[in-house]
């Protein structure tokens, strides 16, 4: 990783004209935030960052080890799905949903009963393999205080992932080190009628697969082809299940008792 201009002044200029955030083809990306800096992903190997005047360590490492981290695993061949994943009987479980879907708190439920976690908010599929297998992520998750409070611990002993913003990073208790095979997916869904778990329909799961698959806006343009296909492999090869939930903390006892019966009972 290097610090320094992600562009000359004439590739900015460019940029400038194309899209004012975001750019990707099968080789490189370009990412920027306001007030958070740019960033040059090249070919699965290479970061340059250009930081922004005045950001915090914090700030540059959360988005460094988010969407920037996201797009080298991308570049490196990874199916990389908006997940969280834990480790139950020995395979990994995935959890996709959309920010604010619970997918950390409810790894964080089930690493608080000793599952060990595998991955938070960014789950990468390694499919070459004969079993698809899981890349061990960061040792954290990220959590906002309600959600901490109701594991029983206190928000305010965990450091902010930035400033003024209140979710915090809290350690892993188990966490593994080494590639995990992918066991199953669920797909968190609201449900208003109380907790369902039902399998999906190889359409539907490709659908949901596709659709969290992670950075979907910013990579669209840069081997669509290849995403596709990775997912629809990845729909033939375990179960995926759709997990309708009541979005409330109180279900989360309930949550981890079905997911841990549900992994017990094999495929």
């Amino acid at each position: 990783m290097r610090v320094r201009p992600v562009e000359s002044r004439e590739e900015a200029d460019h940029r400038a004209l194309t899209d004012a955030r975001s750019r990707a083809n099968s080789h490189e990306a370009w990412l920027g935030w306001p007030g958070v800096g740019r960033f040059r992903i090249r070919e699965g190997r290479e970061i340059v960052v250009e930081p922004a005047p005045g950001v915090d360590a914090g700030t540059l490492r959360l988005f460094l080890l988010g969407p920037v981290r996201a797009v080298l695993l991308h570049q490196r061949g990874f199916l990389v799905l908006h997940a969280s994943a834990v480790v139950l009987d020995g395979g990994a479980i995935a959890f996709l949903g959309a920010g604010g879907w619970g997918k950390s708190t409810l790894a964080a439920a089930l690493n608080a009963r000793g599952h060990a976690l595998v991955a938070d908010d960014i789950v990468a599929v390694r499919l070459q393999d004969k079993q698809p297998v899981v890349l061990a992520g960061v040792p954290e998750l990220k959590l906002w205080p309600d959600a901490i409070t109701a594991l029983g611990e206190a928000p305010q002993e965990l450091p902010r992932l930035r400033p003024a913003y209140d979710k915090r990073a809290r350690p892993a208790g188990a966490f593994v080190r080494e590639p995990v095979p992918l066991a199953r997916v669920y797909v968190l869904a609201e449900s208003l009628e109380g907790t369902r778990l039902e399998p999906l329909k190889p359409h539907d799961a490709l659908i949901e697969l596709v659709r969290h698959a992670y950075g979907a806006r910013t990579l669209q343009r840069a081997e669509p082809a290849r995403r596709f296909k990775q997912c629809a492999e990845l729909v033939t090869r375990l179960p995926i299940s759709r997990l309708a939930v009541h979005r409330s903390l109180a279900a989360l006892p309930e949550l981890v008792e079905i997911i841990e019966r549900d992994a017990a009972a094999g495929p």
